[in-house]
Order: C-alpha cells, then structure tokens, then sequence
C-alpha cells in the first residue's frame, strides 16, 4: 500500500485570465470580437477581425471606411 505524499499533488496551477475584446459600430453594434489572454492582445485581434471584416465587405461591392463608421473597443474579462 501506498501513502501519498505531498509532492504526489499536482501543481497548482492559477487559472489564465481571458479578455474579450467587441467592436461596436456607432449604433452600438457588435460587429467583430477577439479573444485574448492580455487585453492588448484582445485588442490587436479584434482590430485584426475587424480590418478582414471590413476588406470583405470592400471585396463584396460594400463601401466602409473608419471614418464613417466610428468604431469603439469594448473589452471584458471572461470568467
């Protein structure tokens, strides 16, 4: 029979903080969102996201520009 020791325990692990990054439109609507482990990170993929979002658009005839469509970075932490 074996008797655990401590050092059988596994090491504690502290869980990752996850940041969610949404860009709103100037109506307030969610157009594109990232996820990231830092809320830079979140944000560089979320402005990412939205420059693929907005060159598919241009690629489908429609006509977006940053200046006409003002777009705010909300960021949140998951769970």
């Amino acid at each position: 029979m074996r008797i655990k020791l401590e050092k059988d325990k596994a090491p504690f692990k502290a869980p990752i903080k996850m940041y969610k990054c949404n860009a709103h439109d100037k109506d307030n609507i969610p157009r594109v969102w990232a996820i990231g482990e830092t809320k830079k990170q979140a944000k560089e993929q979320c402005k990412q996201a939205l420059t693929e979002y907005l060159d598919e658009k241009h690629k489908r005839g429609f006509s977006y520009s940053m200046n006409r469509f003002p777009f705010k970075f909300k960021i949140v932490e998951l769970g």
